[in-house]
């Protein structure tokens, strides 16, 4: 390791000092939920797993959950702080968890215990008596071998919701904001709604056709959930049309990295973009809702 990189190493741990750092981590599983025990405050969770998982996903704001394969990861964007014993998330099929471990904010390593009580009772309800056996009749294990079922592994909502900047984005946008890590949109409020608007990150998305098409699945998806909670629908367009509001501001260089370099580094790659403001606008609106 270079002395470049061990300085920013250095600087980072500095920086994210304040946050306590994981000493111990206990996942339980039972009755098909995940429930994490720790007493510090994790920058990135990942459990390795068997099977299939179909996930409902019960993290609060500011979390990002996500697959690499047979891996979850679970990252914390706002640095807050789970309750002992919150359930990550609950999961159908035979979601099997092997090893996971923790990575805090000063960049510490911290393998987790998994206490899977699901397997435990499977274990103790089991027969252990030979003589249970003797009256079992085998056929032959090709005749009766069931077809292989690929089902894929699933997250029922993976919105990055509740989270806010200070900072604007290169359109100008401070203030709540939420995510949808599949399209790789940015929108407006800290839970999606029909005041939810697009955020660019270039001058030439807004225009963009893939990126109107992946606008209109997502006010699509907006406009089905406020059904199914019985709200009015109003068009995404519409409400761009009515409540945007812009004033320039002045060139400022910055650089955005997304999704996170960690678990990029994971998926064998890293993205980092580096962007220029100039000409672009700021909205007055500051995401309030």
């Amino acid at each position: 390791m270079n002395k470049r990189i061990q300085a920013k190493l250095k600087l980072y741990k500095l920086i994210y000092s304040g946050f306590p750092t994981c000493s111990y981590a206990k996942l339980h599983i039972q009755d098909n939920e995940c429930k994490i025990e720790t007493d510090g405050i994790f920058k990135t969770l990942y459990i390795d797993y068997r099977g299939n998982a179909r996930i409902i996903n019960n993290l609060p704001d500011g979390y990002e959950i996500g697959f690499i394969g047979k891996k979850i990861y679970i990252r914390n964007l706002m640095g807050r702080r789970l309750k002992n014993d919150s359930v990550l998330f609950r999961f159908e099929d035979n979601f099997n968890p092997k090893r996971g471990n923790i990575i805090g904010w000063d960049l510490s390593n911290t393998e987790i215990q998994i206490i899977n009580n699901n397997n435990l009772e499977i274990i103790s309800g089991s027969r252990t008596k030979v003589e249970d056996y003797t009256n079992e009749f085998y056929y032959n294990d090709t005749e009766f071998t069931p077809a292989p079922t690929l089902l894929a592994d699933t997250i029922d909502d993976n919105v990055v919701k509740g989270l806010y900047t200070s900072r604007p984005f290169p359109d100008g946008y401070t203030g709540y904001y939420h995510y949808y890590p599949d399209e790789k949109i940015f929108m407006t409020g800290r839970t999606p709604s029909n005041q939810s608007m697009p955020i660019y990150t270039n001058k030439s998305a807004k225009k963009s056709p893939r990126n109107i098409k992946t606008l209109n699945k997502i006010a699509k998806r907006i406009q089905q959930d406020n059904v199914k909670k019985g709200l009015d629908v109003v068009s995404l367009d519409k409400s761009d049309e009515l409540n945007t509001k812009r004033v320039k501001i002045p060139e400022v260089e910055k650089t955005y990295i997304l999704p996170d370099t960690e678990v990029e580094a994971e998926k064998g790659k890293t993205i980092e973009k580096t962007r220029t403001s100039k000409g672009r606008t700021e909205r007055t609106d500051k995401g309030k809702y």
